[in-house]
């Protein structure tokens, strides 16, 4: 006889679930315990709970937050736990075989079982061998997309990678959701190199297939392709421990609408792998015979490489990322001086959303480029010699320099204790005064302190009241005002005096010792713009980056207007100036439908020129539905650059707060709303980290449940008209590292193009709704607490028949098994109660009423 104890511990992600019916003698539980950290997982130390015991084995959960609610269904958001299974026994001879054999089949089964996804597994669904019950997910190690467009010919070929972290050999199916509307006229699939042949599905086909999978693993992810069509294969082998590559291409005519272009690529599928894919990338080739004017993703950052007026490259490309929304990109055609394109989104009763593109292209002739007057303003205080600050920007300066066309004229002032000028006039950009003027800028050394007034003073001298010419002005410190007028507000209002109105004068901040404000303030009167270079930032690529982008002016002192359709908060409120290869994205609101004239004005050597286009605001359009989350974003931040510059005004607040709410969108009154993993954030690099102003609130981010809570407090609080008061750095920080990151998120914010991350992963955004998860359910922010609403049993026939009568609902229902949707003035609660029977008479009336 002998005694034997063997401790088994099992770490994972996701959620490990047991039915509630218990048999004699075993106690079973519904439990999610994340663990806080790698150490806490490493030693599976924490608040240890007993699941079950049975003769010779004992199982126990690990948590790791004593406040951690239990759920009694899995959520979407997968948490990391720690399993101890526990064997104690008593053995002879005889026995002790058959019970290690016990052993180590219910030490796998409890693996298998753990290590299932609460959601779908990517795009190869796998099949489970007879004898298994789940399998692990499967990961995505790669994803690459390369884009030809032609004109309206697009053929895309994607490049994928699958690991099967399995030990046997698995068998799954592959679907690759084409498109919405998308015209395919050519499909091929290639694996381990050769062509092989797969369905390609209709809609109403499409939909049987996704629901069938959607009732067999009881996970609504699926639903949101309901209303797609999809390509579908068998994949076998994907070998154990190993990898299987898919290769695909297809081409599609797209549609040309009045002259704009729309690709679309289905990237949203990566989200449903096991891990972070080690790289996304997304290259498109765009050549078109008319020339090519705006083009521009509302989806993704990505960066436009113009090789000239017809040809084009844009790219996207992240690492360590799970990709949760499509890949989304606009062009437009035309030969007209400025191309202008607009975009709207309008539901019925409601007033629309309206974007309007403007371009001038990259096909400018010399002719159509104005000749600039531009001034160089460079600190030379001490502090410049600090991390090599001078030497960059006099890099960049000379750059500027060499970058002059022949017809620009030039001036050039530096300053610290006193301020020095290359010459009291401006000079031509092709005069031998180019080599003496690089000659001083090579001289520069830092000493003394900061005039920046006079500096500034010195610098608008050089333009008088002709204004045939741009004129600009690039200012660049890093620090304080320390000599002659000290005071910010001061030296703001002896600027405004001077005689020329039609400057620009950018401002570029270096380091943390700048008064924001009053950089944020210059730039903003002139209708110009404000940078900030952080230490970790190159100042010498900035710069130049932004010589390059004012090189060639063809359109200054812009004003447009579109009478008669009421519109109203356009933002930009003030438009800059319009340079060759530059786009100009305006995003606003407007009440009256029908065909109106856009006109579009500007001076070109002092001459004003008007542009008139045609344009259509419908009454109805559901096409491009970025449009309000994008406009909300820009007025909030010009809201928060209001108050942040002059003050907290109750009527600013409340339009922030509702904006905030029903966009999920992080401001200082909402920060409750973040929830973002501690060990995700300190993964971050400079560049990606949150914006500051996240934690500017009264009412400070929070983790795990008490996030939940606190978003849910919040919201409530929000619906009775309270919310966390600012913290006094957001308006009173006017210098230091805190000003300068808040002045760059609120920028960041005025200027937003591209739908922005959620800032939480308790914040979903579904086309223009946006829910907020709460104790396990999704809820639409448009419901309000107490609203009635009709309960439906998840997974019923009932909750299919509404799929099958309103498909559009699927990507609601993919958020989860619970979660209320309002659609007008009707909510519907999915859940674990409420309508299941299809042909039932109430649920007949909802559907009715809904259509």
């Amino acid at each position: 006889m002998g005694k034997i104890t063997i401790s088994i511990y099992i770490f994972g992600s996701g959620y490990l679930v047991h039915d509630d019916r218990s048999s004699s003698g075993v106690e079973t539980s519904t439990q999610a315990f994340p663990s806080t950290s790698l150490r806490e997982r490493a030693s599976c130390t924490g608040y240890h709970y007993h699941i079950f015991k049975r003769g010779i084995m004992s199982l126990w959960i690990t948590r790791h937050n004593e406040n951690e609610m239990y759920r009694e269904t899995p959520v979407s958001r997968q948490s990391h736990w720690c399993a101890k299974l526990e064997f104690r026994a008593t053995f002879s001879q005889e026995t002790f075989m058959e019970k290690i054999w016990i052993m180590l089949f219910v030490i796998f089964v409890v693996i298998i079982f753990a290590s299932s996804p609460a959601r779908a597994d990517g795009f190869i669904i796998p099949i489970p061998p007879p004898d298994v019950v789940r399998v692990p997910p499967l990961a995505i190690k790669y994803h690459r997309a390369s884009v030809e467009i032609t004109d309206q010919i697009a053929r895309t070929t994607v490049d994928q990678v699958f690991i099967n972290e399995f030990h046997r050999d698995l068998e799954g199916t592959y679907i690759f959701p084409l498109p919405k509307d998308a015209n395919i006229t050519e499909f091929a699939m290639y694996m381990n190199g050769e062509r092989i042949s797969g369905e390609l599905l209709e809609k109403e086909k499409a939909r049987k297939i996704y629901e069938d999978i959607v009732r067999q693993m009881r996970d609504p992810a699926l639903l949101e392709y309901l209303d797609r069509n999809l390509f579908k294969i068998r994949v076998y082998p994907i070998p154990a421990h190993g990898e299987k590559r898919i290769q695909l291409e297809y081409s599609e005519v797209l549609k040309n609408d009045a002259g704009m272009v729309r690709y679309h690529y289905p990237l949203d599928t990566e989200r449903f792998s096991s891990r972070p894919l080690q790289d996304v990338r997304v290259a498109v080739t765009l050549r078109a015979q008319a020339g090519l004017k705006s083009i521009y993703s509302p989806s993704h950052d990505v960066a436009i490489d113009r090789k000239d007026a017809h040809y084009a490259i844009i790219s996207y490309e992240d690492a360590r990322v799970v990709p949760d929304k499509d890949f989304i990109l606009y062009y437009t055609m035309s030969e007209d001086a400025v191309g202008m394109n607009v975009l709207t989104y309008k539901q019925t009763q409601q007033d629309g959303y309206v974007m309007v593109m403007l371009s001038p292209g990259y096909d400018n002739a010399q002719r159509d480029i104005m000749p600039k007057d531009i001034v160089f303003v460079l600190d030379t205080s001490g502090s410049m010699r600090q991390d090599n600050k001078l030497q960059q920007a006099q890099e960049a300066l000379i750059y500027g320099l060499k970058g002059l066309r022949p017809d620009d004229r030039f001036g050039l002032v530096t300053f610290s204790t006193t301020v020095h000028s290359f010459d009291d006039v401006l000079h031509a950009g092709s005069s031998e005064q180019i080599e003496q003027a690089l000659q001083f800028v090579k001289d520069l050394r830092a000493r003394g302190g900061t005039d920046i007034y006079e500096a500034l003073k010195t610098a608008l001298s050089f333009f008088g009241d002709d204004a045939s010419r741009p004129q600009l002005v690039v200012f660049l410190t890093d620090g304080r005002p320390t000599v002659g007028l000290t005071e910010y507000t001061d030296i703001l209002k002896q600027v405004q005096k001077h005689d020329s109105k039609s400057y620009r004068l950018f401002t570029f901040g270096v380091g943390y010792d700048v008064n924001t404000h009053l950089l944020d303030s210059l730039a903003e009167q002139s209708k110009a713009a404000s940078a900030y270079i952080e230490p970790f930032e190159d100042l010498e690529v900035i710069v130049s980056a932004f010589f390059d982008k004012i090189d060639a002016p063809v359109l200054s002192q812009l004003a447009f207007s579109i009478s008669g359709a009421g519109i109203y908060d356009i933002f930009p409120k003030e438009l800059p100036d319009l340079f060759k290869g530059s786009q100009l994205l305006l995003f606003g609101r407007y009440r009256t439908s029908g065909e109106f004239p856009l006109v579009l004005s500007g001076t070109v050597e002092g001459q004003e020129q008007r542009h008139t286009y045609q344009i259509e605001l419908p009454r109805s359009d559901l096409r491009h539905d970025f449009l309000p989350r994008i406009w909300a974003s820009r007025k909030i931040g010009y809201l928060l650059d209001q108050i942040r510059l002059h003050g907290e005004e109750p009527e600013l607040k409340e339009e922030v707060i509702a904006l905030a709410k029903k966009f999920g969108i992080v401001t200082p009154y909402t920060s409750y709303l973040v929830t973002e993993d501690e060990e995700l954030e300190a993964r971050r690099t400079p560049e990606r980290r949150r914006p500051l102003f996240y934690d500017l609130s009264a009412a400070p981010a929070s983790t795990g449940r008490a996030a939940s809570q606190s978003a849910a407090d919040g919201l409530y609080r929000m619906d009775k008209g309270a919310a966390p008061a600012l913290a006094p750095e957001f308006t009173e920080t006017k210098e230091g590292e805190v000003a300068v990151r808040v002045s760059k998120d609120v920028n960041k914010l005025k200027q937003q193009t591209v739908v922005a991350e959620t800032a939480s992963q308790e914040i979903r955004y579904v086309e223009t709704k946006t829910f907020y998860q709460i104790e396990g359910v999704w809820i639409d922010s448009e419901y309000v607490d107490g609203q009635p609403v009709t309960n439906i049993l998840y997974g019923s026939d009932a909750y299919f028949k509404v799929l099958d009568t309103l498909p559009a609902l699927g990507k609601y229902f993919a958020l989860g098994e619970k979660l209320i949707v309002c659609i007008d003035d009707l909510c519907l609660k999915i859940g674990e109660t409420g309508i299941s029977e299809a042909n039932d008479r109430e649920l007949s009336r909802l559907l009715q009423q809904i259509k």
